[in-house]
């Protein structure tokens, strides 16, 4: 019964999703989730707000090659997502275009053991600002399917009006109201905003532009990610790419108590007092008597801080 009422949940939560989806796409995406679940029983799915972003718990998929098994699953059920197949490409920006990604080496065998594919969301071939799915294929016979990160966007029934294109004067405009020193501009960049992770926002065709004031080098720097209405001008999104931290650790290795050799004792972790500790750039500072250092606030890109923690 209570694996009946968390179906069922789903579903109801499936059939409350944007006001603009047609009956036919949300009879879609509740075909899609019954058919899988039908075919694979046990999976389990995990949902953010209205979308579900992961799909894993048992292998739900299988072909002659990782690409194989992923081209499957995207044909069969990637509409459980809100997103029809035809709508997807391989790769993702966001990792700068891979298609496939090796996962955990074996140092034994000199394998990796998982091979991840990577399809992006299109509207009109139009990217869809961030909108991608990763697909875990576990590398051994038949190539099982095991688990789905999906950050894939259910657009309804949007669809980008005919003309609309790239106009740098509207997004500079919009930008400076923003920021009056944000005088340097990338080539904009035409994609569809459909919101980022929980959100649930009206789809619009957008500029994606970046931003920044020239102050290289200095603490007064700053680089700005923006989303404007390819339309009205309208600031859709905003987003600083320079973060301003401490950076923290500890210096600590392996040591045996006493005075044994390594092979007589008991290995623990020791901290390692007043090591001087560097990081790129030049910058550096002596750990305190537990090991631990504290180097000043610098300026990061948010690209380099969030890949620290994957």
């Amino acid at each position: 019964m209570k694996k009946v009422t968390v179906f069922v949940s789903l579903l109801l939560l499936l059939a409350s999703s944007f006001v603009n989806v047609t009956a036919s796409e949300q009879n879609s995406k509740i075909d899609a989730l019954r058919s899988l679940r039908t075919e694979f029983p046990g999976i389990r799915t995990y949902t953010e707000g209205q979308n579900i972003t992961r799909v894993f718990g048992k292998r739900f998929g299988s072909g002659s090659s990782p690409e194989n098994t992923a081209e499957q699953f995207k044909n069969e059920y990637v509409e459980l997502f809100g997103v029809s197949p035809e709508n997807l490409k391989p790769g993702s920006d966001l990792v700068g275009g891979l298609r496939t990604l090796p996962l955990v080496n074996d140092g034994q065998t000199g394998e990796y053991k998982f091979t991840l594919v990577y399809y992006s969301q299109f509207l009109n071939d139009i990217p869809v600002f961030r909108a991608d799915i990763g697909l875990l294929v576990r590398n051994e016979s038949g190539y099982p399917l095991v688990m789905a990160a999906s950050a894939l966007r259910d657009l309804g029934d949007f669809d980008v009006q005919s003309g609309i294109g790239i106009n740098a004067p509207l997004a500079h405009n919009a930008i400076r109201s923003f920021h009056s020193e944000l005088n340097n501009f990338n080539e904009p960049k035409l994609v569809i905003w459909a919101g980022v992770n929980d959100q649930v926002v009206r789809p619009a065709a957008a500029m994606e532009i970046i931003a920044h004031n020239g102050k290289y080098a200095t603490s007064d720097y700053e680089k700005w990610l923006f989303l404007v209405d390819a339309q009205t001008g309208q600031m859709l999104y905003t987003e600083d790419m320079i973060l301003n931290i401490d950076i923290t650790g500890n210096v600590s290795g392996m040591a045996t108590e006493g005075w044994g050799a390594d092979i007589c004792s008991t290995e623990v972790v020791t901290p390692m007092p007043y090591v001087r500790v560097e990081i790129q750039g030049g910058e550096w500072v002596y750990a305190d008597e537990n090991g631990d250092f504290a180097i000043p606030r610098r300026p990061l890109s948010r690209i380099s801080a969030a890949s620290g923690s994957g």
